[in-house]
């Protein structure tokens, strides 16, 4: 009804939309395309689209407050040392309760990584579902717009 409505937004206004501190231009002109996907009824493309650039911006939004995003090197008596790594969505998220309104933070994590829930990052990220619906791409880009909105403030 949206789009009936307003018509298709054009990829620089979304881009545009979507740019802020939190999500840098390259990453906001991908969830534009996603959104523009979504408009064509290609909703697995929006979503593979999508999912790592929303990991990416909550990566942003976890490194701006101030917590690790990556995981040191550990040496152990098992191994000389291990390599550094990434932190998953999962440790980025849960590194959010407490920062997020609460009701949002329930929402991303169950909708993302919560194994009783949606968990939509982990079935789409491996292959365990054939394509993506419109319901899911739908709440994808719920997601991404919540990102773009959040502003950050300073306690």
């Amino acid at each position: 009804r949206i789009q009936t409505t307003h018509g298709q937004p054009q990829r620089d206004e979304l881009q545009a939309f979507f740019a802020t501190p939190i999500v840098d231009q390259d990453t906001a002109e991908r969830m534009a395309a996603s959104v523009g996907h979504y408009a064509r009824g290609c909703y697995d493309d929006c979503v593979m689209v999508l999912l790592p650039r929303i990991e990416r911006a909550v990566r942003e939004l976890v490194r701006r407050l101030g917590a690790p995003i990556w995981r040191e090197p550990q040496t152990s008596k098992k191994r000389r040392l291990s390599y550094g790594q990434q932190r998953t969505l999962r440790a980025l998220l849960l590194s959010l309760k407490g920062q997020l309104d609460e009701d949002w933070y329930r929402y991303l994590t169950t909708l993302l990584i919560n194994p009783l829930g949606s968990n939509l990052r982990n079935i789409h990220a491996h292959g365990l579902v054939a394509r993506a619906t419109r319901e899911e791409a739908a709440a994808l880009i719920h997601v991404a717009a919540y990102l773009a909105l959040l502003e950050l403030t300073t306690r």
